[in-house]
């Protein structure tokens, strides 16, 4: 049985896990700073405590196959915690199969956007391809999840309140609404993960995509479906004034605003939407038997029963 490792215990490794259980097949294993309640009343799971210094997971990789990381940050973190990661897979006698955290869009088109990827995801890329390392690896992208259109109760995964752009009083979109955006489920992302550990060799990028549309599309189904009223008020951040304020807050001392920005700009540059022919292949390859929940599949299940 392999021993299948989880770096970073958030909201997306818990899909990860439930996952791996649906599977059967593998020992899981999740890596944190701390036990976390909901992996933690799991006894499927073996927690492994570590301050992500190479030192503290030196030890705890020893045993394992396969290496996921959940690991989210726009600090300089992301590169060290990765880096040690991967320093760790190397000197394991087993760990020779690491994904990295990335589940984002179509990094071969923009690969640095959003903009504060620069010092952390494509610094680490550039780790990743300086030297064979022993270790395979590759970057797994599939768009927004598509859980945000949820409430809380139906999903592991937090809403996003000043990024996500459909709100319930109103919606504010990035762009002019008719850029592509890619949509996928976080089980589903999860799902595929679990899907090609079997894989014989890996694509450096893999991708996955269950649709990609516009926010103006999404606006009129759910209008259409009377999840919106008609009336409902929506505005539009042209990217000339996304780029305006950027310039305002580049010299923030919080970043925050500045992040939220780049968010907008990653929307409305099309830089969510997976590449639409690598998604295609790719399905065949690493994912035929996985069902993709659609966006219109998702919107239908949330109308109430008393308007269907």
């Amino acid at each position: 049985m392999k021993t299948i490792a989880i770096a970073g215990a958030g909201d997306f490794a818990k899909f990860v896990v439930e996952a791996l259980e649906e599977a059967g097949a593998y020992k899981i294993v999740v890596i944190s700073r701390a036990r976390r309640e909901w992996f933690a009343t799991r006894k499927s799971i073996e927690i492994r405590i570590t301050d992500y210094t190479l030192n503290s997971l030196k030890p705890l990789l020893l045993d394992v196959d396969v290496l996921f990381s959940c690991l989210h940050d726009n600090t300089s973190f992301y590169v060290q915690g990765h880096n040690a990661l991967l320093q760790a897979c190397i000197s394991s006698p087993r760990c020779k199969r690491f994904v990295p955290s990335e589940y984002g869009g179509d990094i071969d088109k923009f690969p640095c956007i959003p903009r504060f990827y620069k010092d952390t995801h494509c610094a680490f890329r550039e780790i990743l391809r300086s030297e064979d390392h022993g270790v395979e690896w590759t970057l797994v992208n599939a768009g927004y999840f598509m859980d945000y259109f949820l409430p809380p109760d139906r999903t592991h995964m937090k809403p996003l309140p000043t990024v996500w752009p459909i709100g319930e009083k109103k919606a504010t979109i990035p762009g002019f609404g008719n850029e592509p955006i890619g949509f996928t489920m976080a089980r589903d992302v999860a799902r595929g993960l679990i899907k090609f550990i079997e894989a014989p060799k890996w694509d450096e990028h893999i991708y996955m995509c269950a649709e990609i549309t516009t926010w103006n599309d999404i606006l009129d189904r759910m209008r259409t479906l009377g999840l919106k009223k008609p009336d409902y008020p929506v505005t539009y951040i042209t990217p000339s004034e996304n780029e305006k304020e950027i310039e305002e807050h580049i010299n923030d001392t919080d970043p925050d605003v500045l992040w939220h920005l780049y968010m907008h700009e990653w929307s409305y540059s099309g830089a969510s939407a997976p590449p639409t022919d690598v998604v295609k292949v790719q399905r065949q390859k690493y994912f035929s038997d996985v069902r993709f929940e659609t966006l219109q599949e998702l919107l239908e299940a949330s109308v109430p029963s008393s308007v269907r």
